[in-house]
């Protein structure tokens, strides 16, 4: 206790000092602190202004990156001229469909280049549309004629029907003989002598086709330029397995003499071969498009395109060969009564190639993006070839899928290597080859094994070509560089304009 006394009195003592160390202390921290602090400020705000001043020494020494009214009016004369060049080019593509694409003239007569005349949402006049629908079947026989379709000739069975044969009836413009009552088979083997043409087509695809005209009532203005528009993809996917059948041979004239042009060249034309067994695309299993093609790229191992979005099975799927699609009979009803709603839906993808709803905005204001799917039984050599005519046709065909022996237990794929984003312009692509049976191990491709069912040759297979038709709009200035993906484009798009040196030869 004493010791405790001792040093309480030393510190009373001495407590001025105390207090006095310790007050010169804190002010010696606090001082250290709020100078720390201030030099941080300073620093920071002395890169700021480093900055600011190189990027106007910056501006001083190049004219052209100073954004001044004359560089800004030079940068908007520039994007006039791209959109004209733009415009230009969108008008080429419309009028080279439009010239392949012509309403019929044998159902709509004179009248056809006048329904072709009014804009995508003028009125179309009673009178033709009643005359289109009660008209439109006389079509059918002509757009069978693109591919040649096989058919049975008309002397076919004249021999060894005796007194039994009964006289030909006409089915589709086609004389087609009944021998004892019986219907001849609605596919042939390749030898058969008493069938003509080039290419077989399921029938029970072709009356799918067909059962979508059968209309009750006189369909409006919208469900007739719908339907209008599948016949011509219909007539692009004819014309392409025709061009794939079709080869180059020097022309002659009627007596038989080559024909040379003004040098003296041989001039050679594309003929379509009359040759069933030597025809590269024998057999049309199926043609499918808008919402039928989702349902084949369903019943593929993986989507055609890898989008964002899960692409969900239509309501009603039922089997078609191996692939799963709403029956089209079952869903055209429903549109004869519901009308441009119903036929909408899911009839186009946007450009990551999910389908769009009935009231969806297009991702793209200069065309219409639909998706196809095609089953052929063909020659394989011949595969290139028919990816050639697809990307080749007047309405660009983007392949993004072909399934080789699709459903059969092997099934090869060529599956697209580009992004998600869809463009009728891309056709320089590379293509992925994956083989795969049951068992999920690989074979070789073109293995030499029996041939399935429908095919006539050693070469010939099925093949499935998935992918999209670019159906583009009527040319409009004011829409052009619109629609949902050229507003996600601006939202990301930078602010500052930026310059582009011209490319060099």
């Amino acid at each position: 206790m004493d010791k405790l006394k001792i040093i309480l009195d030393f510190f009373k003592k001495y407590l001025f000092w105390f207090l006095f160390a310790a007050t010169v202390v804190l002010v010696l921290v606090f001082w250290w602190m709020s100078t720390a602090s201030l030099a941080k400020s300073f620093l920071q705000q002395r890169a700021k202004i480093e900055k600011k001043f190189n990027e106007v020494k910056t501006i001083d020494s190049d004219p052209q990156q100073h954004p001044t009214q004359k560089y800004i009016d030079a940068v908007n004369d520039e994007n006039k001229k791209l959109k004209k060049g733009v415009l230009a080019v969108w008008e080429t593509l419309h009028n080279a469909q439009k010239n392949n694409n012509s309403w019929p003239q044998d159902v709509l007569g004179k009248d056809a280049d006048k329904v072709g005349k009014l804009g995508p949402n003028d009125s179309i006049p009673p009178e033709l549309r009643e005359r289109y629908q009660n008209g439109i079947k006389k079509y059918f026989p002509i757009l069978y004629k693109i591919i040649d379709l096989r058919h049975p000739s008309e002397t076919a069975g004249t021999g060894g029907g005796g007194g039994n044969a009964e006289p030909p009836r006409r089915i589709m413009d086609f004389r087609i003989p009944l021998l004892g009552g019986r219907r001849p088979a609605a596919t042939p083997a390749a030898d058969n002598a008493d069938w003509v043409g080039v290419v077989d087509w399921d029938e029970g695809d072709r009356q799918r086709l067909e059962k979508r005209f059968d209309w009750e009532t006189r369909p409006d203005s919208d469900v007739i330029r719908l339907r209008q528009e599948d016949l011509w993809v219909y007539e692009t996917l004819l014309r392409v397995v025709r061009e794939t059948n079709s080869d180059w041979q020097i022309k002659t004239d009627k007596d038989g003499n080559i024909v040379k042009d003004e040098k003296g060249n041989e001039v050679r034309e594309k003929v379509l071969g009359k040759d069933h067994a030597q025809a590269n695309v024998k057999r049309i299993e199926w043609i499918q498009i808008g919402a039928d093609a989702i349902g084949a790229w369903l019943a593929a191992d993986q989507t055609v395109f890898k989008a964002s979005g899960a692409v969900e099975a239509p309501a009603g799927a039922a089997s078609h060969g191996d692939a799963r699609v709403t029956p089209a009979a079952a869903r055209d009803t429903a549109a004869t009564q519901d009308g441009k709603e119903q036929l909408l839906k899911d009839r186009y993808v946007d450009d990551k190639g999910a389908p769009l709803e009935a009231d969806a905005k297009q991702p793209y204001s200069e065309f219409k993006m639909m998706p196809i799917s095609m089953k052929l039984h063909m020659d394989q050599r011949a595969i290139s070839k028919l990816l050639v005519e697809c990307v080749n046709s007047p309405m660009p065909i983007e392949v993004r899928r072909v399934r080789i022996r699709p459903g059969k237990g092997t099934d090869e794929i060529l599956d697209s290597g580009t992004s998600g984003t869809a463009s009728p312009t891309n056709t320089g692509r590379d293509y992925t080859r994956r083989t795969m049976d049951a068992r999920g191990s690989g074979r070789s491709a073109y293995s030499g094994e029996g041939n399935d069912e429908g095919e006539t040759g050693a070469y010939d297979i099925p093949v499935e070509i998935q992918g999209i038709i670019y159906i583009y709009n009527q040319p409009d200035q004011n829409t052009l560089g619109t629609g949902t993906a050229a507003e996600k484009s601006a939202e990301t798009a930078p602010q500052t304009p930026a310059t582009t040196e011209p490319a060099k030869p």
